[in-house]
């Protein structure tokens, strides 16, 4: 069983204002549904003080499925929620702001500790009355950054003399996207045709022309980074590049890499991918998929060994390397469940990659172990195991699509909540000189905000 938990304070008109609005996703059956838990549930609240309870289903809600809420409604004594509901679980219309994952746990207990977080939830709301209750997120709001300028030119890697800078793809289109959501106006150009004297990121840095490198000017230009950089990681970036790169304002998706640039000196700001509604567009999985399980990526021994054992199994294991866009989409609609593998023993999680498979709710299996940097805090929302545990992982998820299901679900609302991209960038912006420069030019007339 998984039970995924949404609460919210409702926004409506007295008395209604200050109610929560509980959403138990499950996949039991409400029928054997235990009264007692509902009668735990609701001698958490008092009559005044009353929450709405929501069972949402994986399935669209059956007329006994309604006959059963009835029942359960009826059968209630002494006080009780606002309303008992059934919706389907596509149908919410909340963002989720917290969820216990309870494998096996008693349903009566796991909805008593339901009542008991959200009962908790009531005595901070007076303090949190524009948010919703237990809701976290990276960054802080979305709204336009403080900046003098709204043009902003992204310098992307040349696909046509090198395809595996196709690889960016999903990471160029999410900031062109997301920042167009906060006001800016992005502007795409080639490494090549990086400005020299107007704002600018640079992506992925490490394939940048170290000729051109020189001739960009660092209270101009920021540097993006999407490689790995401590011992065991990647040698892209060489010591070389590293001293070149140092003299320039440094986004990077890793926050081990940032305290690796801050030791050295360089001001780094840590920036992941985050998601943007741009990202979801996999088509449907294929009705007879051709593979259980595949892996997108160039392949090592420690990925080789994990995919062969699956194969040794007798699982339909496929590795691709070099496939982008559509093709790599079509891929994945024929494959049941995707793996990721870490390359380098750093053991920094693989976000770009993830990121696009939760926002599109692909089943995926990733390595995190106990050393796994985990910036976005997904560790307890997705599917999941260290390296010795991969194979059996990836097992239970195949052996079982409907919990697998629930999963990606509740990945997939988790990526959204936590990680919003132009949440993220927003605050980048506005912590990086290049632009708060801009704004503190622009402070005194509070003009040029485009």
């Amino acid at each position: 069983m998984t039970i995924s938990v949404v609460a919210r304070a409702e926004e409506a008109s007295l008395p209604r204002e200050h109610r929560f609005r509980v959403a138990v996703v499950t996949d039991w059956s409400l029928a054997a549904l235990p009264l007692a838990a509902l009668h735990a549930f609701t001698a958490i609240f008092s009559a005044d003080d009353p929450v709405d309870l929501v069972f949402a289903t994986p399935h669209q809600p059956t007329e006994e499925d309604e006959q059963c809420i009835g029942v359960l409604s009826e059968a209630l004594e002494g006080p009780a929620p606002g309303s008992i509901l059934l919706e389907h679980v596509e149908e919410l219309t909340h963002r989720p702001a917290e969820l216990l994952i309870s494998p096996d746990s008693d349903l009566s207990v796991t909805v008593i500790q339901v009542a008991q977080f959200v009962a908790g939830m009531h005595r901070i709301r007076q303090a949190l009355p524009t948010r919703h209750a237990g809701e976290q997120t990276i960054g802080g709001r979305r709204e336009s950054p403080r900046v003098a300028s709204r043009d902003i030119t992204v310098a992307i890697p040349d696909t046509s003399s090198n395809v595996h800078a196709r690889a960016f793809d999903e990471i160029v289109e999410t900031l062109q996207s997301s920042f167009t959501r906060i006001g800016m106006r992005p502007k795409l150009v080639s490494h090549e045709m990086a400005a020299q004297d107007a704002p600018s990121v640079v992506v992925a840095p490490h394939l940048l022309d170290p000729r051109i490198l020189e001739t960009l000017r660092p209270d101009t230009t920021v540097l993006y980074n999407w490689e790995q950089l401590i011992r065991g990681g990647t040698a892209l970036v060489s010591p070389t590049l590293r001293a070149a790169m140092s003299r320039f304002t440094i986004w990077d998706y890793s926050s081990v890499n940032v305290d690796d640039w801050r030791a050295r000196g360089v001001h780094a700001i840590h920036v992941p991918l985050g998601y943007d509604p741009l990202l979801e567009r996999l088509p449907e999985l294929s009705r007879e998929p051709d593979f259980d399980v595949v892996h997108v990526g160039s392949v090592n021994k420690r990925r080789m060994a994990i995919l062969e054992a699956l194969a040794a199994r007798g699982w339909r294991v496929h590795a691709a390397f070099g496939v982008y866009g559509r093709e790599r989409d079509a891929l994945l609609a024929r494959s049941r469940l995707v793996l990721n593998l870490h390359f380098y023993e750093s053991a920094l999680l693989e976000i770009a990659r993830l990121s696009y498979l939760w926002a599109n709710r692909k089943p995926v299996v990733t390595e995190i172990g106990p050393t796994t940097s985990d910036d976005l805090g997904m560790r307890d929302w997705c599917l999941h195991a260290p390296y010795e545990a991969l194979v059996e992982r990836v097992e239970e998820a195949l052996l079982n699509p409907l919990r697998t299901a629930r999963m990606t679900d509740v990945a997939y609302h988790r990526f959204r909540q936590v990680a919003d991209a132009s949440i993220i960038l927003q605050g980048a912006l506005e912590e990086t000189p290049v632009w708060r420069a801009s704004s503190a030019q622009a402070a005194p007339g509070k003009g040029g905000s485009g």
